[in-house]
């Protein structure tokens, strides 16, 4: 438990807040429900907020022409 609270804090306090209550939802599934149905859920909720924070952005430049 202590190596996944490590792990999580800094994704508890990402400035991203879809991406931090998806870690804070995943945490409390793994620690306080153990039900395999929740934390399924929220491995998938983390997993696309993940994925969607870590795309990268297109950078739209003006041509000059």
């Amino acid at each position: 438990m202590h190596r996944l609270a490590t792990a999580a804090a800094p994704l508890l306090r990402h400035h991203d807040e879809n991406l931090a209550g998806a870690a804070d939802d995943l945490f409390n599934a793994v620690t306080r429900t153990q039900q395999p149905e929740a934390v399924e859920a929220a491995r998938e909720r983390f997993a696309r907020e993940l994925a969607r924070v870590l795309r990268p952005r297109r950078l739209w430049r003006r041509s000059s022409r």
